[in-house]
């Protein structure tokens, strides 16, 4: 038997109140004087149709840029100039260095140059001025570091979709079960904006998403101590699970920490076998240095989508406190939503929405992990919010569209941070109706027994 509201979403999400297409694009009202008359949909409300099309061009669009990016031009280079696969250069580049047991120049940003350089040398005039990527990520990349640039970025890409389409498959049958326009939701996922970035970039962040993926199935499952284990793949982009691991200690999650910890100590061990204790003593220098050397990593604002691209837009002096602020307000609604009694999938999507919203640093293609608390959200609210359908899909559709263009570059403010600020507080305050629900329904019990 379906689950409630399944059909209601495959006939049109974003505007329940009709179910035909004539009528989705206009809505019948009584005037004054009694007789029907017609109302226009207003421009920022889609019919199904309509955000079916949407996405279906949008990520044909994409795929058709992808390929012309990533196969056309040279071996190495795009048909625009650029090296293709981006980032992934200096990944490779970190490979080498770890299967040539240098790890004391993982964080010598020259000589790292040089090989590459030598490596690549159509990547000459990109330089990686701040090697921030703690030194795990070196052993991850020395296997594909093997191979020719080429085959290595192919194999690379293919990883990252695999592991996007795999993890999205996970989401898909826990909550989609029902939903049955396979092509809408393909479009959707494949033509998400910050997953074409992602590829384009050949970056890491399927790492923290598969972390997260993981880790929500093992707590489903009732596996607090390997959900732990699962977050600590986080270590390889410890600026994503700042948040969680604040929300851990505030509420007391002792076995998914002791599983986190056991995890990174894992990797380090492992680091320290390979390439001795000199790159963690060096990385650690290089965490310390990065508040006065983050301007060298974020050369393009616009690119930027977390609460620092707003915050970096005041005075120096007020940015850092500001962006505090704002972290310690994310991590109270937060704390109170993992204690509420939601759905595990629900608490997970607030503290990635939270991520995503106040991390130190988050580029386009870390946007990615955005896809996860969409659709997290997006299946509660088809099962219990039918009443707030409209509004979440129509924001939804405008963070889509925030990802798509470079809109900062022009505005200078971000939009994509405002739209995912409402929907983590979408997603808290769900949290929030949902205990107080639960706490005047329960009966009341006198102390005395």
């Amino acid at each position: 038997m379906p689950a409630p509201g399944w059909s209601t979403l495959r006939r049109t999400p974003l505007d329940p109140a009709t179910s035909s297409d004539s009528a989705q694009s206009q809505a019948l009202i009584d005037g004054a004087d009694g007789k029907p008359r017609t109302r226009r949909q207003p421009f920022f409300e889609l019919s199904y149709r309509e955000a079916r099309g949407h996405a279906i061009v949008a990520a044909i669009v994409l795929w058709v840029g992808v390929a012309v990016m990533l196969v056309a031009g040279s071996s190495r280079q795009s048909v625009i100039g650029p090296l293709k696969g981006g980032d992934f250069v200096h990944f490779y580049t970190l490979g080498r260095l770890a299967l040539a047991g240098q790890g004391d120049q993982l964080y010598d940003a020259s000589a790292q140059h040089a090989l590459q350089t030598s490596l690549v040398p159509e990547s000459a005039s990109m330089q990686f001025l701040v090697p921030a990527y703690p030194p795990q990520v070196a052993l991850l990349f020395a296997p594909l570091a093997l191979a020719p640039y080429g085959v290595a970025l192919a194999l690379w890409l293919g990883v990252i979709v695999c592991v996007y389409v795999g993890v999205l498959e996970l989401v898909r049958r826990h909550a989609f079960v029902d939903f049955r326009d396979r092509v809408f939701l393909a479009a959707a996922v494949l033509g998400f904006p910050p997953f074409v970035q992602l590829l384009l970039h050949g970056q890491t962040t399927v790492i923290p998403l598969l972390s997260f993926a993981l880790g929500w199935l093992a707590l489903e499952h009732g596996r607090p101590y390997v959900a732990g284990m699962a977050f600590g793949l986080l270590a390889a982009k410890p600026n994503l699970g700042l948040l969680l691991a604040a929300v851990a200690l505030a509420c007391r999650e002792w076995r998914v920490i002791l599983g986190g910890v056991v995890s990174t100590g894992i990797q380090l061990a492992i680091v320290v076998m390979v390439l001795g204790g000199t790159p963690l003593s060096l990385y650690a220098r290089t965490l310390v240095s990065l508040p006065t050397t983050r301007h060298l990593i974020e050369q393009k604002p616009y690119q930027w989508h977390s609460l620092v691209a707003i915050t970096d837009l005041l005075p120096d002096s007020l940015s850092t406190p500001v962006w505090a602020v704002g972290f310690v307000i994310v991590l109270a609604l937060t704390v109170r939503a993992w204690k509420s009694g939601l759905p595990i999938a629900a608490r997970m999507a607030v503290v990635v929405f939270g991520t995503v919203l106040v991390s130190p640093h988050l580029s386009i293609y870390d946007a990615t992990l955005a896809i996860l608390p969409i659709a997290w959200i997006g299946a509660w609210v088809e099962r219990h919010e039918s009443s707030a359908r409209r509004r979440y899909w129509t924001i939804v559709y405008g963070l889509f569209v925030a990802y798509l263009f470079p809109i900062a570059a022009v505005i200078t403010i971000q939009p994509s941070v405002f739209l995912v600020a409402w929907l983590f507080a979408f997603a808290s305050t769900l949290a929030i109706v949902h205990t107080e629900t639960r706490h005047s329904s329960s009966p009341v019990v006198n102390a005395t027994g």
